[in-house]
């Protein structure tokens, strides 16, 4: 399966003030540097637990039929569209299937689709504004801190200690396994 972001939605959890407020930083100064540590957090978490953290669209793509396809990326909230070539090598929109909203999945009817190709299913998808589960957020938080505190990847003169509840264990809560 291959998929593609259609659109998205900005990702804004948390003032820019409340990351200041967790990192202790009084001032404006290091905004820009923040922002972009917290923008690779988001996409740290997104790739850690195999979701999108706001409100999108995405296109699922599928060679040949399966008579269950997993969508990937979790909080599906509506399938816009699924659309098949069909054995005349034109696009037909496809209305016999089901959609699963515990494992969110799409089931097809096999009589009606089995000899359609290049499936594309458009659906919405990813954590509502306001609705971000929190052990997610704070792993953010953790992830963005580690960066803007640790700006290299070797610290000399200090000992380093693991530390028992870290960002990965977090967004781990919350991770989708791979392949549905």
């Amino acid at each position: 399966m291959r998929t593609k972001v259609i659109s998205r939605e900005e990702f804004y959890a948390f003032q820019p003030k409340e990351m200041r407020d967790h990192l202790r930083v009084d001032d404006d100064y290091d905004n820009d540097l923040i922002n972009a540590y917290y923008l690779a957090a988001i996409d740290t978490a997104e790739k850690e637990t195999n979701r999108l953290l706001t409100p999108s669209v995405v296109d699922a793509y599928v060679a040949t039929y399966r008579e269950k396809i997993y969508l990937p990326y979790g909080e599906v909230s509506a399938i816009v569209e699924v659309s098949a070539t069909n054995t005349s090598d034109e696009v037909e929109i496809i209305t016999g299937y089901k959609f699963n909203e515990i494992d969110e999945s799409i089931s097809l009817n096999e009589s009606l689709y089995r000899n359609h190709t290049d499936f594309v299913i458009r659906y919405e998808c990813g954590y509502a504004i306001g609705s971000l589960p929190s052990a997610i957020k704070q792993g953010v938080f953790m992830a963005t801190a580690s960066m803007y505190n640790v700006r290299e990847d070797v610290t000399y003169g200090v000992q380093a200690f693991k530390v028992p509840i870290t960002s990965r264990r977090l967004f781990n809560l919350h991770r989708i396994p791979s392949g549905g």
